[in-house]
């Protein structure tokens, strides 16, 4: 149903499905070094390294409530001119 639809969000038109890809991906990679980072740089004298493991974690939830308002906020375009 939403296959013709488009997401606007920062100046990008993006189709549905392409949007719904990028956001994905983003989450997914956010969580992998999110993981990494857990299991490799606890130790780090650094604090950015160190903490890095809830950083990307909030970073992954952030990015998904983000898609999850940027696609309703589409949907009820969508409807409203179709």
């Amino acid at each position: 149903m939403y296959e013709e639809m488009s997401v606007k969000f920062l100046h990008i038109n993006m189709k549905y499905r392409s949007y719904v890809t990028l956001q994905t991906a983003i989450v997914i990679a956010f969580a992998i070094i999110a993981l990494a980072c857990l299991f490799y740089t606890r130790d780090s004298p650094v604090w950015v390294l160190k903490n890095g493991w809830w950083l990307f974690s909030l970073g992954a939830v952030f990015e998904f409530g983000e898609t999850i308002l940027v696609i309703n906020k589409a949907k009820k375009e969508f409807d409203k001119n179709v």
